[in-house]
């Protein structure tokens, strides 16, 4: 195995244990927003707006390993990265919900297997890039 496969297989595992603890933390900030009567397209732009400040700093120290002063830079292009996936998640999720008449917990549930994808692309190869 190449150094470099090597190093991106690390960086999906390290990305993934990140994920699941902010995907967790997220999730249950989104399913309480639900629960409460906020509507879902609401809760969704709150879920986004905290996963992406702790996403950020834990991908940014333990996925990456950027220790770099540039983070103005990196969270602007985190941001854009951030923006697209949201684009794609609610699309998904208004389909499942307005289309498919799922609920609203299962079709973000469902949803989130795009975003892990879409996320660690796009942190790595954009984001995070290493030079």
């Amino acid at each position: 195995m190449s150094g470099s496969l090597k190093q991106t297989l690390v960086e999906l595992v390290k990305f993934n244990l990140v994920g699941g603890f902010n995907t967790a933390l997220t999730y249950g900030f989104y399913a309480s927003l639900v629960y409460l009567g906020v509507d879902y397209t609401y809760a969704l732009a709150s879920e986004y707006i905290l996963g992406t400040l702790v996403g950020f700093w834990l991908n940014k120290r333990f996925t990456f390993g950027h220790h770099e002063k540039t983070t103005s830079t990196l969270f602007g292009k985190m941001v854009i990265t951030v923006l697209i996936t949201f684009g794609i998640n609610l699309a998904v999720l208004w389909v499942l919900v307005e289309h498919f008449g799922l609920d609203q917990y299962l079709s973000q549930f469902l949803a989130l297997c795009l975003v892990v994808i879409s996320q660690f692309v796009g942190q790595k190869f954009f984001v995070f890039k290493k030079h």
